[in-house]
């Protein structure tokens, strides 16, 4: 895919963050870890490089709503902090950027249906449509647009024309519409359904809605089920159109070109995170070493972006110019001497009358072993030249320089995906059980308390029993100590879990506060 040629080209951003990143990166070998594929360094720095102003504090937002967007990622509890309520902010001209596949808390939901319309319904969506998903993984469908939606999110960068059909999710869910809500934008693929066990597929379809938003009162509002979309494994491989997603998402937020909104509250899995501009120093040298084939392989792209990094970060492309040309000193300092007294014991063991004779022996073996003698002796002076004499000049700092400049490359595998491995592997699955305790207690309405409460059960003595020593043993998982789930106590689990769910929506077991 085509990236955008634009004055901000995205090959320019990753080239730049990873060309500062390199002499770390190659003075201590590190591999990637999932930190630094789930984190969003990427997405911080194209807001440093559009020049948005970091926020430190909610107490920010209200001050001047009109230049300011509030962008939240993952956990949704921070919309109830928002100075005077999520509604009002909005209606005084802020945007709120809403990304998450989490299940809002009651409070946080309630001011979001009041501003979009939608909640996040929280449960884990894959596409059974290999041909839909990158790289034909079912947990990470594309995204497709609606019609003629206004914004357009898939709108080419290059082109102008919504033709960025490869925006990749990662374990997505969906939004649940109420009434009225905002214009719909993008969708899941057919052929979605709901993941409803960690090792069995129930065929439940799953509704299409993913990302809705538009101009609410004075404001902008724009809200999606997955917040992966924007972290450092998604946005970092070359053949997505995450990173246009990205810009487009940006832009519509920052609304009129004469009066921007500038001001970013960023806010990640519940902390606010003001470090927008991202030198990306512990990038991994795994990923440097396949950004650098990559560009081995496209020299031609490999230079513009390195004419785009001298146009526009001259001081950084000449702080690595100097860096280079002192590192290659050094080298040159330490081989050449070595190399000199090669050649000066050659000479004084007078290698080259030595080894005409074998040159011209009448045997064949004889003229293979003298071409052999004289190949060495000329690579031996090519290295003298290219490393003793050629190597010391340095380049002009006025004229142009070709700075090497990486590309964007993630790890194949997804974050899902290992670590669905690593619980498999250990035989515990306590965190995805804590997490089917907590969303199936959610129905009761109740807070997260160390002692659970009260359980009223309709029935016999039996019923009574068996009903209250399954809640309280959900409720010990949600919110008590962690603990041992095996593969055969998670299958009873799931039992245990459907059996109290349906019981709280009849009626038949409820809490007394």
């Amino acid at each position: 895919m085509r990236r955008p040629a634009s004055p901000w080209p995205v090959g320019l951003i990753a080239g730049l963050l990873l060309l500062i990143a390199a002499p770390a990166a190659l003075a201590q070998t590190k591999q990637p870890s999932d930190a630094f594929r789930e984190g969003t360094e990427v997405f911080r720095r194209i807001l440093y490089d559009r020049q948005f102003t970091a926020l430190n504090s909610f107490d920010d937002l209200p001050r001047d709503p009109q230049h300011t967007i509030l962008i939240v990622f993952g956990d949704g509890r921070p919309l109830n902090t928002v100075p005077f309520g999520l509604k009002t902010f909005v209606a005084n001209g802020g945007a709120l950027f809403l990304a998450t596949d989490k299940v809002l808390p009651q409070a946080a939901e309630t001011d979001l249906i009041q501003t979009a319309g939608v909640r996040v319904s929280g449960d884990s969506v894959i596409c059974k449509n290999e041909s839909s998903c990158y790289h034909n993984l079912q947990f990470c469908p594309f995204l497709q647009s609606v019609g003629e939606a206004n914004p357009d999110l898939f709108r080419n960068l290059a082109t102008g024309h919504s033709s960025v059909s490869t925006v990749a999710s990662n374990a997505p869910s969906y939004l649940i519409a109420e009434t009225p809500f905002l214009p719909r934008l993008a969708s899941l693929p057919d052929q979605c359904f709901l993941e409803r066990a960690l090792f069995r597929i129930i065929n439940i379809p799953a509704p299409s809605l993913f990302a809705v938003g538009g101009k609410k009162d004075k404001g902008r509002v724009l809200v999606l089920a997955d917040h992966s979309i924007f972290i450092n494994e998604m946005m970092l491989p070359p053949d997505n159109g995450n990173v246009e997603f990205t810009y487009n998402c940006l832009e519509w937020l920052r609304g009129d070109a004469n009066n921007p909104r500038t001001r970013v509250l960023f806010v990640e899995e519940g902390k606010i995170n003001a470090r927008f501009k991202v030198p990306l120093k512990e990038i991994p040298d795994e990923l440097v070493k396949r950004l650098l084939e990559y560009l081995g392989r496209h020299p031609d792209e490999a230079a513009k972006l390195a004419l785009n990094l001298v146009a526009n970060h001259p001081k950084e492309t000449a702080k690595l110019a100097l860096d280079a040309a002192d590192a290659a000193d050094k080298t040159v300092q330490q081989v050449a001497p070595q190399v000199e007294r090669s050649v000066q014991e050659f000479e004084e063991r007078d290698g080259f009358n030595a080894g005409l004779p074998r040159a011209f022996d009448a045997s064949r073996d004889g003229l293979l072993r003298g071409l052999a003698v004289w190949l060495a002796v000329l690579v031996v002076l090519y290295g003298c030249y290219k490393i003793g004499w050629k190597a010391r000049h340095r380049s002009d700092l006025q004229g142009p320089l070709l700075s090497v400049s990486l590309y964007r490359l993630a790890p194949a595998d997804t974050v899902v995906e290992q670590r669905r491995r690593d619980l498999i592997r250990g035989d515990n699955l306590w965190e995805p059980a804590r997490e089917l305790a907590r969303q199936c207690l959610a129905a009761s309405g109740l807070p997260a308390a160390a002692v659970p409460p009260r359980v009223v059960v309709q029935g016999g003595l039996l019923r009574q029993w068996t009903m209250t020593g399954r809640v309280r043993r959900l409720w010990r998982l949600a919110y008590g100590p962690p603990t041992r789930i095996s593969l055969k106590g998670w299958q009873r689990l799931l039992r245990e879990a459907q059996q109290v769910k349906t019981a709280l929506a009849s009626g038949a077991v409820r809490f007394q506060r």
